[in-house]
């Protein structure tokens, strides 16, 4: 029983930048981080085309956060009703407002060319916005029938996500989700 409770003791002394309310601490300048739990993109938060064209490439509120958003749409067409519409080798969406996930998630809708042939989805990730120099590698990959769920974990080190897509085909997805759920805050050395 003594051995159990110095080695609690002993992992508690060593997790290091974690606090009982679940923030990040850091010891330098940089100012605490609460973590949301978790944060998503739905075709209802993406602007509509106009007249078939892409809106004007720009920055768009979604759910209280800045993105930045390249030829992307909310696709109400032929493939795929309502869902969010990335244009081939050309569209990118990317936070402007700082976050900070460990999970980002990507449900995009199969259609007659992405049964065939799917690409995953890019993802690069960053400590500075429009700084894209980081890929992030997905860590699963399931087909649910009608999509394919795209999972890239350990971004916690990172603010700042861009989802591109440069394939040879346009994407429909169906949501982009970020959590922290089940996401070990503290770490044990």
């Amino acid at each position: 029983m003594k051995f159990a409770k110095n080695l609690l003791i002993l992992l508690t002394l060593l997790c290091v930048g974690c606090s009982p309310s679940g923030e990040i601490q850091n010891s330098e300048s940089e100012p605490d981080i609460q973590l949301e739990e978790s944060f998503e993109i739905s075709p209802s938060n993406i602007p509509p085309s106009n007249a078939g064209q892409y809106p004007a490439a720009g920055e768009y509120d979604v759910n209280g956060k800045t993105f930045y958003l390249n030829d992307v749409m909310l696709n109400t067409g032929k493939y795929s009703v309502n869902t969010i519409q990335m244009k081939k080798q050309s569209s990118y969406i990317h936070n402007v407002t700082e976050m900070r996930f460990a999970t980002l998630t990507i449900t995009i809708m199969k259609n007659e060319y992405q049964a065939v042939m799917h690409k995953v989805p890019e993802v690069y990730v960053s400590e500075e916005v429009n700084v894209w120099n980081d890929k992030a590698s997905h860590t699963s990959e399931h087909d649910n029938g009608d999509s394919i769920v795209y999972t890239f974990d350990g971004l916690l080190d990172y603010k700042y996500y861009k989802i591109a897509n440069e394939s040879s085909y346009a994407q429909y997805v169906t949501s982009i989700t970020w959590t922290n759920k089940n996401s070990t805050v503290c770490a044990i050395f």
